[in-house]
């Protein structure tokens, strides 16, 4: 049976040194999953009296000089503190977390670093608050430490995957891992970034003739919820089920360009058939028709919400980790391992072997991860359905009609092997089988219920595999009385309360125009995956992992979720103003407190007299007004002369040529086959080892290129076996355009 009881890091010891909120948040990760998690303080400035602070220190243990540990997290600034616990180390893997805004210590204010990290990295720009007709307006920006938060996600996959590189009993040998924040968060806007290039379009920018599309969020009887489906068939089932006219209703499910032209129409009856209903009517009577819809919630709402209880994510004030697990014992055989079929880098993961099934782009993401660390990623196309990021724009040279030149799926599918198989018929399902019982893992996001119907299941795959990990991504996850909901990120984002993060009024939502939840959730997903093999190897034990997209975009946004717990929480949560310099940039200030703002006035001025000036609690208009009169340059310059805090909000043109992520190099060439000749960047692995950062061994495959040779080199059929399967339309072996 699934449960939250499992913890499959027990064993690990895991030493924390200094104050920053990274470092915090890596142990939070790591104590959860099982770890045993030490924390060396550095001077007095703990803010162990702050309650987001000592929310992740509970169950952190003080240091002791006498432990030895397996691994140790820290950032630059308390490096030379290393040398102080020498003997602790010896043998300790050492994961640093940098980033470009140098760590003070203070954990209070580390929820502003974190808010320029989101303006800086791209984010920002394609973070919006939604006015009251349901339409996308100016920069919203979280005012928590989400990038903290993935950030120790992040090298607790570190931690892990070092582990995992070393022979049973065997201790190797200690590497150093450096990882950065922005870098992280840069990584995510995939698709924004290769329209910047590609078709020169910057996602999010104001157009001069309105982009407009019905639904979005919508008002209900108690609240609002989430209305916009994506697919042309959802939409037709949903004009039909508000009462729009019946020909238009139909007419959509062919035509999409019709929903822009009758806007209006289509809206009003929207709006009056939610008016009717609550958010959650709105989104069950939705679903019983597969629409994907979804409440728009309030973090005191999510803390409510019947599915998540259900699930057991909130125990004594407290949040789980955003997946269910079971560990089963296994009679069954493990077959002999056959070679590696992707060259040796001397990587972590180059002994692990991924079957991935997955399509969208969560679970494409944790296996993106995992191939930049070396591990050999099969994925499988074409039934039920290929990966959708492979019909997404923007394409290399305009070729929407080829399969291979979506600049998405190339920046999310590098490193890996594609093969086309019809899961669908019996001869597929047996390959799936023998590919399964020479992997480490399985990992899938269909909707629950399909890959037990295919016969690809966890029950049918671990009887080849008594070491098998099945690792499970979806919207809402596989179990609970809301499960059988259909979601993509946009359904995500409004239901984990990710949309009140961002809020200064605690009215106002927000919507992204990327479906953030699902790197997120692969991010997580990837942990969550390398946990579970670990698991598997120490214990000689089957393990099946259900990830929640729905668990960890809430969990994501950690601080207003404890608050909506439990009200007497008091937590500080900063303020900030967006505005437009002089030079028409979107320019991000921030403060804790009236003090402080008054503090961002006088620097803006160069005067002491404010007049009273601050936003007493919202955005002022007064300070919009100043930062009007200044230059981006120059107002970045006051405010951080001062020592306080200003970001510019760059869009995906300007992150790609940020001069700390050209310093560090984080952007390469793609070097896919059919978009190389583009000249376009993306983001290279995210991973440093002993100093260099680990190479991407080739680009993202032409559909069902290696079919062949997986079939062929690693389950041994003839050429002649792969003829006949090819023609009797069990597997496909081509790449057509």
């Amino acid at each position: 049976m699934l449960s939250r009881t499992i913890q499959p890091l027990t064993g690990l010891t895991i030493l924390l040194l200094g104050s920053a909120a990274v470092t915090r948040m890596s142990g939070m990760w790591l104590l959860a999953s099982g770890a045993r998690v030490v924390h060396r303080l550095s001077g007095s400035a703990d803010h162990e009296d702050d309650v987001v602070a000592a929310y992740v220190a509970h169950g952190i243990d003080p240091f002791d000089s006498e432990e030895r540990f397996d691994a140790v997290v820290f950032t630059p600034e308390v490096a030379h503190e290393l040398e102080a616990v020498t003997s602790s180390i010896d043998r300790a893997d050492q994961i640093e977390i940098t980033s470009p805004y140098p760590e003070s210590g203070d954990f209070v204010r580390s929820a502003i670093t974190d808010m320029q990290l989101w303006a800086r990295s791209g984010l920002g720009y394609l973070t919006r608050h939604m006015d009251v007709s349901g339409e996308m307006t100016t920069i919203a920006i979280p005012r928590n430490r989400q990038a903290s938060i993935l950030g120790g996600a992040l090298s607790a996959l570190a931690v892990v995957t070092q582990q995992l590189s070393k022979a049973p009993d065997d201790n190797g040998v200690p590497v150093h891992i450096r990882l950065d924040l922005l870098e992280l968060l840069a990584m995510l806007p995939m698709q924004p970034i290769g329209f910047a290039q590609l078709d020169q379009r910057i996602v999010g920018e104001p157009s001069p003739t309105p982009f407009r599309m019905p639904g979005g969020t919508m008002t209900t009887r108690n609240g609002l919820a989430f209305v916009r489906p994506v697919e042309p068939a959802h939409w037709s089932k949903l004009l039909h089920l508000v009462g729009v006219r019946a020909d238009l209703s139909s007419a959509v499910a062919n035509d999409l360009s019709l929903l822009r032209i009758h806007v209006d129409e289509i809206n009003e009856s929207i709006r009056a058939w939610a008016a009717m209903l609550t958010s959650e009517e709105v989104s069950d009577v939705c679903q019983d028709e597969h629409i994907p819809v979804a409440p728009v919630h309030t973090a005191s709402q999510v803390a409510a919400d019947l599915h998540m209880n259900a699930r057991g994510f909130f125990q004594d004030g407290r949040v789980g980790l955003p997946w269910l697990a079971s560990l089963d014992e296994s009679h069954s055989r493990k077959a002999t391992r056959k070679s590696a079929i992707r060259p040796e880098q001397g990587l972590p993961l180059s002994d692990l072997r991924v079957l991935d099934l997955s399509w969208a782009w969560a679970g494409p993401y944790a296996t993106t991860l995992l191939s930049d660390l070396g591990a050999e990623v099969i994925n499988v196309e074409w039934h039920p359905r290929a990966s959708n990021l492979r019909r997404n724009p923007p394409f290399a040279e305009g070729k929407h009609e080829s399969n291979n030149t979506a600049a998405w799926w190339s920046a999310n599918q590098r490193g890996k092997f594609s093969i086309g198989v019809n899961m669908k018929s019996e001869e597929g399902r047996k390959i799936i089988r023998e590919l399964a019982a020479q992997a480490d893992v399985v990992v899938e996001n269909f909707a629950p219920g399909v890959v037990d119907r295919l016969g690809v299941g966890y029950d049918a795959l671990r009887e080849v595999n008594p070491e098998l990990v099945y690792v499970s991504l979806s919207a809402f996850g596989q179990v609970g009385p809301r499960s059988h909901y259909i979601g993509y990120g946009t359904q995500v984002y409004a239901a984990s309360g990710a949309g009140y993060a961002t809020s200064l009024d605690e009215v106002t939502a927000s919507q992204m125009f990327i479906p953030y939840p699902d790197p997120v959730s692969g991010l997580c997903g990837s942990l969550a995956i390398a946990a579970y093999i670990w698991k598997a190897r120490t214990t000689g034990c089957n393990a099946r992992v259900d990830v929640s997209e729905l668990e960890t975009v809430a969990m994501v946004g950690l601080e207003p979720l404890l608050v909506g717990l439990d009200p007497s929480r008091e937590i500080l949560q900063p303020e900030y103003v967006v505005a437009e310099s002089r030079d028409r940039e979107p320019v991000a200030l921030f403060a804790v407190d009236d003090d402080e703002w008054r503090r961002v006035v006088e620097a803006l001025t160069d005067s002491e007299e404010t007049n009273g000036m601050a936003p007493a609690g919202s955005p002022s208009e007064s300070i919009a007004e100043i930062v009007a009169t200044l230059d981006k340059d120059d107002v970045l310059s006051r405010i951080g002369d001062k020592g306080l805090a200003a970001a510019w909000v760059r869009n995906s043109a300007q992150v790609l040529d940020d001069e700390y992520l050209k310093e560090t190099a984080l952007w390469e060439l793609d070097c896919s086959p059919e978009v190389a000749k583009s000249d376009i960047n993306i983001a290279g692995s995210l991973w440093k080892l002993d100093g260099e950062r680990t190479k991407i061994w080739r680009g993202s495959p032409r559909l069902f290129s290696d079919t062949s040779a997986v079939l062929i080199d690693l389950l041994g059929y003839t050429a002649e076996q792969v003829v006949a399967l090819n023609a009797s339309g069990a597997i496909a072996v081509d790449s057509p355009g």
